[in-house]
């Protein structure tokens, strides 16, 4: 999915078994826990969109805290389907249950 865009196919490597740069960068996030990846699967199971979110301590709010949304991909067959909106709305929940008084999402500037 995240080779699966005009941008993402120029940077991304989709080979099989994928480089090893993939499994260290998820392995660092997953035990980092100001960092998730987020998976949203369709009812048969198939992944259709990904996002990560990251936490970080501020001084600003009184030394609170905000959230940075990226590398978020949505299935091409699921674009423009209103779903987009869901998990924004569920990513901004997510982050404010964690206390965060900001957040921000990071996108190509081609986007």
């Amino acid at each position: 999915m995240l080779a699966d865009d005009p941008l993402g196919v120029q940077r991304e490597k989709l080979t099989e078994p994928p480089p090893s740069s993939y499994h260290a960068a998820f392995e660092a996030i997953s035990c980092d826990p100001n960092n998730e990846l987020v998976v949203v699967e369709d009812h048969d199971g198939s992944v259709v969109a990904v996002l990560q979110i990251t936490y970080m301590p501020h001084i600003t709010y009184q030394g609170g805290w905000r959230a940075a949304i990226e590398g978020v991909r949505v299935a091409s067959h699921m674009r423009g389907s209103g779903g987009s909106k869901n998990l924004f709305a569920w990513a901004i929940a997510r982050a404010s249950a964690r206390g965060c008084h900001v957040v921000q999402l990071t996108t190509d500037k081609q986007r």
